[in-house]
């Protein structure tokens, strides 16, 4: 891993350079040469990605601590989820889903843990109903789905099993992130995070079987 050192008050310290760009998630090889500031015993780097297709600048934080060691960055700002990740079938139902999705990324990264979470329930919720919009062609089957509770839409209208459980369970730690008492004190956010990802993993699934299906019979 690459490093730079900085004199922070009369001290020369050493910083390793991040692994790779927050925003298009290239390696960074050479990055740019930072520009400091320091807040109290944090310790802020304006860097700009080498990627020629991005070049877009980001801030590294840091804390100043032991001058012997080399101090890696606890955060980087602005980061931009790896949106590309989620299968095209998502992004053809539920654009909303992205967008909304994307956004509480976003805000996790930022350590914005209180807001986040109502936003990946929003997200579940929006995920959920168009999914369960998309498997039926009735014009009123797909309002009644709009103007449906989510768990009753999951319970009424989606009939894959793995695609039921693993939603059904996003809900309820859903549900913990917008509630004043929590239900499941064992699970957290990532948990949420990971059953919104397993739903999603269901759902291409699902759609590439019914796909070979229809193609090969």
């Amino acid at each position: 891993m690459s490093q730079f050192s900085i004199k922070v008050r009369g001290i020369t310290r050493r910083f390793e350079y991040p692994e790779e760009c927050p925003i298009c998630h290239r390696l960074i090889i050479e990055p740019s040469r930072p520009i400091g500031h320091i807040d109290g015993d944090k310790f802020e780097q304006v860097f700009q990605c080498s990627n020629p297709d991005c070049t877009r600048i980001f801030i590294g934080y840091y804390k100043i601590d032991d001058p012997t060691k080399i101090s890696t960055h606890y955060k980087l700002y602005p980061i931009e989820p790896k949106i590309d990740e989620i299968p095209q079938i998502i992004h053809k139902i539920s654009p909303k889903f992205i967008e909304i999705y994307k956004q509480a990324s976003e805000a996790k990264q930022s350590g914005l843990d209180q807001i986040c979470g109502p936003g990946f329930r929003k997200a579940v919720e929006f995920l959920i109903k168009d999914y369960a919009k998309s498997t039926v062609d009735d014009p009123e089957t797909k309002k009644a789905i709009e103007n449906t509770w989510a768990k009753p839409v999951v319970e009424k209208y989606i009939a894959e099993p793995k695609v039921q459980r693993v939603a059904e369970k996003a809900l309820w730690l859903g549900n913990d992130e917008t509630h004043y008492l929590r239900v499941w004190n064992d699970h957290d956010i990532e948990d949420l995070i990971a059953l919104i990802q397993l739903t999603i993993l269901w759902i291409d699934m699902d759609d590439k079987s019914k796909k070979y299906d229809e193609e090969i019979s």
